[in-house]
C-alpha cells in the first residue's frame, strides 16, 4: 500500500472569509461618522410639568416644520420641575439664540379662547419662537403659556405697573381713539 502524506499549508495565504468582517467594520465606521457629522446640537428646556411630553415622540416645530425631537424627559435636580433634553436638526441650529422661546402646544380652553385643537389627533409638540440675539444658547426656560405675539413682531413693548388690575386679562385689546393699537400680553402679580 502506498502511504498518503497530508499537505500542510502554513498560514501565509489570504483567507477570503476575512472580507466579511472587514467590510462590516468599514460600513459601521462610515455610518457612525456620517451620523455625527449630520447631527445637530442637543439642548435642554426646563418646564414646570411634563404633561403631554414623551421621549422619542414629541416633536419640536417651527412654522409647522419638524426641527427636532425630544430625547428624554427627567425631573430636575431640585425636583421642582422637569428637564427636557432634545436634539435639534443641524439645519435648524441657527434658531437657538439667547432669546429663543419654547412652549408646549396642546389643546387649551380659556376664558374666551380655544387653541391647539389640532393636537387632539396628532399629540402635543414644542413650538419654537427663534430669538434675534447674537449669542447661541443650548439651555432654555420653557414658557408655561404660549405668547400672544411673536418676539419679532413690530412695535413697542411696554411694561405698565398699577395698584389694581381691574378687569384686564391677557389677550385684551388696547384701544386708542377707537382704533386697536395693541394687546395685553400678560398680567403678573409683583
Amino acid at each position: 500500500m502506498t502511504e498518503m502524506k497530508p499537505k500542510i499549508k502554513t498560514g501565509k495565504g489570504f483567507n477570503p472569509i476575512w472580507v466579511v468582517p472587514v467590510v462590516a467594520v468599514v460600513i459601521g465606521l462610515y455610518m457612525v461618522i456620517h451620523t455625527k457629522m449630520n447631527e445637530g446640537p442637543t439642548i435642554t428646556i426646563d418646564f414646570n410639568t411634563a404633561e403631554s411630553l414623551e421621549a422619542g415622540k414629541t416633536k419640536i416645530r417651527f412654522r409647522d416644520v419638524d426641527v427636532g425631537l425630544v430625547q428624554s424627559v427627567s425631573l430636575s435636580e431640585s425636583m421642582d420641575g422637569v428637564v427636557v433634553t432634545a436634539s435639534i436638526d443641524k439645519n435648524a441650529a441657527h434658531l437657538l439664540r439667547e432669546d429663543t422661546r419654547f412652549w408646549v402646544v396642546r389643546a387649551r380652553v380659556g376664558a374666551g379662547s380655544i387653541s391647539g385643537l389640532g393636537t387632539l389627533l396628532s399629540g402635543a409638540y414644542i413650538q419654537v419662537d427663534p430669538g434675534a440675539g447674537k449669542r447661541k444658547k443650548h439651555s432654555f426656560k420653557g414658557l408655561e403659556v404660549p405668547p400672544l405675539t411673536p418676539a419679532d413682531a413690530p412695535g413697542v413693548r411696554l411694561v405698565l405697573r398699577s395698584e389694581q388690575a381691574g378687569s384686564l386679562n391677557a389677550g385684551d385689546v388696547i384701544v386708542y381713539n377707537g382704533f386697536k393699537v395693541g394687546r395685553i400680553e400678560g398680567i403678573t402679580f409683583d
